[in-house]
């Protein structure tokens, strides 16, 4: 946590200073830094006016509030004069806009951090898709390494880059899609293919399950590991039992879910319309609906953007829930507030005794990064615990990550045994 309780500050380019709001209310992996900085000229400033009231909006959309005075006061300062800086659990994303014409100045010493790749400084280039093809020239030397979030109708595309840099969402987003081969196979591979070149780990059965392989299994594990179900709703999609069983493992688990509706077809029971985009004749190539039917090249463009800002919308509120779960768990047994210690961790004091726990609850399965995290911040007696949705793991990554556990001498917990967990750790007895 940062000074007054905030958990992003975002600082943008004001003149020759910088002036910065802050942000609380969000279940955070770490505290964030971002700062948005501009090549000079009117139009990356404009560029960047317009970023920055994008990022403000989505964090607003995600339950964020801010804070009425930051922590600094909010007044003009350096790039480097923020006290998140010096926080080393903070992650401090320097995001550098350029216009696509004049080049962006190299600052050092103030970005020497960013510059030599110190820990927890991670940079974004943002440019307009014309400028890529001169990409090398628009940055120092140092920056071409990085890869860039190029936007074409906005500035505002690469928020969601910005958010999973900051480590506010996630780097590697990942969704499932649940869908009916006979129906809907040539919408469902066009977002799969859509989806991967926008960064995404995305499961489709059509795909990635080999021949020899238990199908449930690997499909409940798959739903499991994913933040979001994409469901594309199709004349016969609910008379699927496999497609009913993806529907109550995602509301059992609390997972993101949104449906793209196909010509009125009969929509998931319980499935809120907000969490609804209804596709019609017009949206598809040719202009009707076929079982191999694609979408126009414009609607596509569209939904991807919505299954990102939806997904990442979903991890977060994934996030608030399993913390607010543990701190219930925590409180309902008679103990005090979790503390977070960064990167997701809290510290958990017995209410008897001097045993204390270091507890990682991970919105996705728990692997190997969860582990490492909480075995570095642990040293004897401190206990490390991982929490996290095991329950739907096959049995060999069960296994392996249990034995993980034991030779990083940490406890591995299902995040449904909360209850029981919070009572043995304000006994001590876990």
């Amino acid at each position: 946590m940062l000074m007054s309780g905030a958990q992003v500050i975002v600082r943008w380019q004001d003149g020759s200073g910088f002036r910065c709001e802050s942000w609380e209310g969000l279940a955070v992996q770490n505290p964030a830094l971002v700062s948005l900085a501009h090549c000079g000229t009117s139009q990356a400033q404009q560029d960047l006016w317009e970023l920055r009231d994008a990022l403000a909006a989505e964090l607003l959309a995600m339950g964020a509030t801010r804070q009425a005075v930051p922590p600094c006061g909010g007044g003009l300062g350096g790039i480097d004069g923020c006290h998140a800086q010096n926080e080393p659990n903070c992650q401090k994303a320097l995001v550098m806009v350029t216009d696509g014409h004049q080049a962006f100045p190299d600052q050092q010493p103030a970005l020497a951090g960013w510059a030599a790749g110190a820990p927890a400084h991670v940079v974004l280039p943002v440019a307009p898709m014309v400028s890529k093809p001169q990409f090398s020239t628009m940055f120092p030397s140092w920056v071409s390494a990085y890869n860039a979030a190029f936007w074409s109708g906005s500035p505002a595309e690469a928020v969601p880059a910005i958010l999973g840099l900051a480590g506010i969402t996630a780097e590697l987003p990942k969704i499932f899609i649940s869908y009916r081969q006979a129906e809907t196979a040539g919408l469902a591979i066009q977002i799969f293919d859509a989806l991967g070149h926008a960064g995404f780990d995305v499961f489709l059965d059509h795909f990635r399950i080999p021949p020899g392989v238990n199908f449930q299994a690997r499909l409940t594990e798959q739903l499991g590991d994913k933040s979001m179900v994409l469901f594309l709703e199709s004349d016969t999609f609910l008379q699927s039992s496999w497609v009913t069983y993806e529907v109550n493992v995602a509301k059992t688990c609390v997972l993101g879910m949104h449906a793209l509706n196909v010509c009125s077809a009969p929509p998931i029971p319980g499935v809120d319309e907000a969490l609804r985009t209804r596709l019609e004749g017009i949206d598809f190539v040719g202009g009707a609906f076929r079982p191999n039917a694609v979408l126009v090249a414009a609607k596509l463009d569209e939904v991807v953007a919505l299954i990102r800002r939806e997904h990442d919308r979903a991890i977060v509120r994934r996030r608030q829930i399993l913390e607010a779960t543990l701190e219930g768990a925590i409180l309902g047994a008679g103990g005090s507030r979790p503390i977070p210690v960064g990167f997701g961790a809290f510290q958990i004091n017995a209410a008897t005794g001097s045993k204390t726990y270091i507890v990682s609850v991970t919105p996705r399965p728990p692997d190997l990064p969860d582990f490492h995290r909480v075995h570095s911040q642990i040293a004897h007696p401190t206990v490390g615990v991982v929490i996290g949705l095991s329950q739907l793991m096959e049995p060999g990554r069960h296994a392996r990550l249990s034995w993980l556990a034991d030779v990083s001498t940490l406890k591995f917990c299902d995040e449904g045994d909360m209850l029981i967990l919070g009572r043995q750790m304000v006994q001590g007895s876990l």
